[in-house]
């Protein structure tokens, strides 16, 4: 317990379940390969070597691991920033990809987070700092 103004705060214990922790490990990966994948990916077709591109998806790999990161440790501007990463990563799919089917894949991770947040109910145990 804390103690704090002569008030006493029961410690909370957060259970993570085995679907949180599945796809908290996979959205990690999934951000680490979205940074860096633009340096690997040469193909005959798109070949990836504008600065701003290469930029961005270290950027937003950065990002969604933070948030990953953050969200291991239950903090809920975690949530926030992997949401913000999984846009960003969109938006530049959108301009490297030749289709647009093809650049919505990084949609993929937030439905795998956001179905194990459903299925464990476990949202409401996220710190709100």
């Amino acid at each position: 317990t804390k103690s704090g103004k002569g008030m006493q705060q029961k410690a909370v214990h957060k259970h993570r379940g085995p679907w949180l922790t599945v796809a908290l490990v996979l959205v990690t990966i999934g951000a680490i390969v979205d940074a860096v994948v633009p340096f690997l990916y040469r193909k005959n077709t798109i070949e990836i070597t504008n600065p701003y591109l290469i930029g961005g998806a270290l950027l937003v790999g950065v990002v969604g691991l933070t948030g990953a990161i953050a969200m291991w440790f239950w903090k809920q501007w975690g949530i926030y920033l992997f949401v913000a990463s999984v846009f960003g990563s969109m938006a530049l799919g959108l301009m490297v990809y030749p289709s647009m089917f093809a650049a919505f894949h990084a949609f993929i991770p937030l439905l795998i987070l956001g179905a194990a947040f459903s299925v464990e109910k476990s949202l409401p145990m996220f710190d709100r700092r």
